[in-house]
């Protein structure tokens, strides 16, 4: 439907006339000729003027705000993502830290998205609250973010509350690959790519958390690493046993 421009902006102020003439690139070129051939008609005092410079003045500077702050974002991503995108020793431990916490953010919203649902399965059948899977998983919801928060403010216990849990996790999973090696029909139900995957992340957590500048940073002594290695694999193989007691 064509509009007839002139009639529909008869009754428009000579500053919304002005804004379209002024950003014509937002409006078509037969409303601007519109707009334009009303306001010749018209007297445009000093004060519509100055309200229609200040106008788009505030609309660039709102544009270069965004723009800023945008960059800033990069940046700070950038910054967080150093010690991944430049292979550099000397990148400051605390960079390391940053990338840890955003690949923990990462790790924690995986896990809620493929846990969660299960989890309100297994509370709305009832019967459940008292299941090895079902408590562990209640207790890796919970203690995540408490981990997340003591490595955001240095506390040695996040370490290692983090290393204990790659500890559990990489002996609780090899222990099921080499259960499951001697069980007939193994190959039907082991999702092999996702053990691999997990003991891949695993390894990598912990290389990362037995690096010389980051026990330094947390302020990790040798006797506290191998308390730490002992009592997890320790609740690792009870946990095993537990898990196979109980199923």
């Amino acid at each position: 439907m064509n509009l007839n421009f002139i009639e529909e902006f008869k009754n428009y102020s000579n500053l919304e006339l002005l804004k379209i003439i002024k950003n014509p690139t937002h409006y078509q070129q037969a409303a601007v000729e519109a707009a334009q051939a009303i306001i010749s008609t018209r007297s445009i005092s000093q004060q519509e003027e100055d309200e229609i410079k200040n106008y788009f003045i505030s609309i660039e500077t709102e544009e270069q705000k965004k723009k800023e702050k945008i960059l800033a974002y990069k940046s700070k991503i950038v910054d967080a993502f150093e010690p991944i995108l430049i292979l550099d020793e000397e990148v400051k431990p605390s960079k390391w830290v940053k990338a840890l916490l955003i690949m923990l953010v990462v790790q924690y919203i995986y896990f809620l998205y493929s846990t969660l649902p299960r989890l309100l399965r297994m509370v709305l059948d009832g019967g459940h609250y008292f299941e090895v899977v079902f408590l562990v998983n209640c207790v890796v919801t919970v203690y995540f973010p408490v981990i997340f928060i003591l490595l955001l403010r240095r506390k040695r216990w996040g370490w290692i509350l983090l290393f204990a849990d790659n500890i559990i996790a990489s002996v609780f999973i090899v222990g099921q690959i080499i259960i499951y090696l001697y069980s007939f029909d193994f190959l039907k139900w082991v999702r092999w790519d996702s053990m691999l995957w997990s003991i891949v992340i695993r390894t990598a957590f912990l290389i990362f958390l037995l690096r010389k500048d980051i026990t330094l940073y947390f302020n990790i002594s040798r006797l506290t690493l191998q308390r730490a290695f002992m009592f997890a694999v320790l609740l690792a193989l009870l946990l095993m046993a537990a898990v196979h007691y109980f199923y």
